[in-house]
């Protein structure tokens, strides 16, 4: 297993290089879902985890100063140590999304799997549960203590609106399966889940989800998503909404 492989295009993806990712290497073979951000310095960091099945998963930041080119050693932001020498003792923390709020803080979004079975069913991969918050105030060099949000969705993913609001968009692994969302309007503090936002709720399955949104104007945006159909054909989807 190799894990998260870096490439990069001098000539607008007609071709790609490799970019040695020993760098991180110290936490072995790592995944990735949400993309890189870039911060006010140019710095980037990159959400990754490890762990399963081994052990619970761990949610690190890597940071490079140099576009990728070389990586400093990872930072980590939230693990469990219950789940120190299996998957299944402890809260697998994993799919980060992150976004820069300014000033050298951050917030990261992080699936909290802790459970493996959903309507009775058990998911042979990945699990279920909330997500949480992690914040950070020096650009990720440290992160405050893991925090439940009282979403239930996974995986979640970020998105900072130009009306100063905060929206997390997730799947819905229970029933009825979809695709949800909810917003903030203190930077992450508290979420408006009684104003919950139902995007889709008709997939016939859990399996589903990993949604992505952008703000395609004030207050219209497109979340892209994937979902499966009665026949269990899965297919990328994507909905217009209002907010």
């Amino acid at each position: 297993v190799i894990g998260n492989l870096i490439i990069h295009s001098r000539n607008n993806g007609v071709s790609w290089n490799l970019i040695n990712t020993k760098d991180f290497s110290s936490i072995g073979p790592s995944c990735s879902r949400d993309p890189i951000v870039e911060l006010e310095d140019g710095s980037w960091l990159m959400p990754v985890y490890t762990g399963a099945p081994q052990r619970s998963d761990i949610s690190w930041v890597i940071r490079s100063f140099d576009r990728g080119v070389t990586w400093t050693a990872p930072t980590r932001i939230m693990f469990d140590e219950r789940g120190e020498y299996s998957q299944l003792q402890g809260v697998n923390y994993n799919e980060t999304s992150l976004i820069d709020l300014g000033k050298g803080e951050l917030l990261a979004l992080v699936r909290a799997d802790a459970a493996f079975h959903t309507e009775g069913e058990f998911m042979p991969v990945g699990g279920v549960g909330g997500l949480s918050l992690s914040r950070s105030y020096d650009s990720g060099l440290s992160w405050s203590p893991p925090m439940a949000t009282k979403i239930w969705g996974q995986p979640g993913s970020l998105l900072k609106l130009t009306d100063g609001r905060i929206l997390a968009t997730y799947g819905y692994r229970r029933a009825p399966f979809g695709i949800r969302a909810c917003f903030s309007s203190d930077n992450g503090i508290t979420w408006d889940l009684d104003h919950e936002t139902i995007i889709r709720d008709d997939c016939p399955t859990w399996d589903c989800g990993y949604p992505f949104t952008i703000e395609l104007e004030r207050d219209k945006l497109l979340t892209v998503y994937y979902f499966v159909d009665d026949s269990g054909v899965r297919f990328i989807a994507g909905t217009h909404w209002d907010c």
